[in-house]
């Protein structure tokens, strides 16, 4: 599975220390569901904020970016020993369902493994 390095603090609802501990992280991305988030923006369906539930409005600068599933995500996050992020992200409900993504914006991030781009 391709995968990414996120290299800018993304934007979003979590505080931004938990934010931050993403810069450096690398982590699988899956290319079926980033394609799928896409064609969803695409026709109007956009992604909800992580804390309000909320959709998150046209400008959202994660929209149309890496699909990565949040278990993968909070392991990546253990992996580079930044525990207190992934222990945030557990205590907000993330991480259990294998359904969950959390989106990365295209610009935060960098491609590390080949791969299909969305």
């Amino acid at each position: 599975m391709p995968k990414v390095r996120v290299v800018f603090v993304p934007p979003g609802e979590a505080p931004l220390q938990v934010r931050d501990a993403w810069v450096g992280v690398e982590m699988p991305y899956n290319p079926f569901m980033t394609h799928i988030a896409a064609a969803a923006s695409a026709v109007g369906l956009r992604n909800s904020g992580v804390l309000s539930g909320k959709e998150v409005g046209e400008e959202d600068p994660n929209e149309g970016g890496y699909a990565v599933c949040a278990g993968d995500a909070i392991a990546a996050l253990r992996q580079h020993g930044r525990t207190e992020a992934a222990a945030w992200w557990e205590q907000h409900g993330f991480g259990r369902d294998p359904t969950d993504f959390l989106i990365f914006g295209q610009q935060f991030c960098e491609v590390v493994e080949d791969g299909m781009q969305p």
